[in-house]
């Protein structure tokens, strides 16, 4: 009985210790859509201080707009504009 316990025990600490460290490597997948490549330099500050929070940063311009979604499935889990000479944009086609 006390073996059952002991084995009980183990797999509970092991699923618990598996999960901490699933919760604390886990990346975000950030797209950054840019009008200018300059903006990567002048924002630098922000961006270092994303990818120390866990983005995993991917760069692109903004036109033509690359692919957000394949069906209901989105490629990234945020995205941030940075193009504010772009007025208007079709990111459903």
């Amino acid at each position: 009985m006390s073996s059952i316990l002991s084995a009980s025990k183990f797999l509970i600490l092991g699923t618990v210790l598996a999960l901490a460290h699933v919760a604390y490597s886990a990346t975000y997948k950030t797209l950054v859509l840019l009008d200018d490549w300059a903006t990567i330099e002048t924002h630098s500050i922000f961006f270092d201080s994303l990818r120390s929070k866990g983005q995993d940063l991917q760069f692109e311009m903004i036109t033509p707009v690359p692919a957000i979604r394949y069906y209901e499935e989105y490629y990234h889990d945020n995205i941030i504009l940075m193009a504010p000479s772009v007025k208007g944009i079709n990111i459903n086609p």
